[in-house]
């Protein structure tokens, strides 16, 4: 925990209240220096502040591992993760408008916000792989994403 930058973020007068709720959270995962990387125990703590969104929205959220509304599950294969929706939440206007959205087929995935472990953690090499696309496929440059700290999962 910064209380440096605990201490910037309450001097900055301009910024709402989900911003400034977000930046302490960041803050409060930071070294002096900036740096700020949750571990992977943090996937495992029950007080990790993980959520669902919608939307990428902190005013639209959905469920929260600190509130035991969402577990994940973590394997070789994929970060799995089961969401119970409180009932507060589900009478909400936007849990509503995306549930409609959801039953209608119109929601089709997941976008987890994660930040890339810096190499002061885990060597760049072991974090991620970036490549060119063989040319006879394509001009595309593939990105794989090797470890991963997970802060936040959205719907669209």
């Amino acid at each position: 925990m910064s209380i440096k930058l605990m201490s910037a973020v309450w001097e900055r007068l301009e910024l709402d209240p989900y911003e400034r709720l977000v930046s302490l959270s960041l803050a409060d995962h930071a070294d002096d220096d900036g740096l700020c990387y949750p571990s992977v125990a943090r996937l495992e703590d029950p007080k990790a502040k993980i959520h669902l969104l919608l939307g990428h929205s902190y005013d639209k959220p959905l469920a929260s591992k600190l509130t035991g509304g969402l577990v994940l599950r973590d394997s070789d294969e994929a970060l799995a993760f089961d969401a119970e929706i409180a009932p507060e939440i589900a009478e909400t206007s936007y849990f509503r408008d995306f549930f409609a959205g959801f039953m209608a087929g119109l929601v089709v995935g997941l976008s987890p916000g994660f930040r890339i472990p810096p190499p002061s953690a885990v060597p760049s090499e072991e974090a991620e792989r970036v490549e060119e696309e063989d040319p006879a496929e394509g001009r595309a440059i593939i990105r794989t994403i090797l470890q991963a700290l997970l802060w936040r999962r959205s719907a669209s």
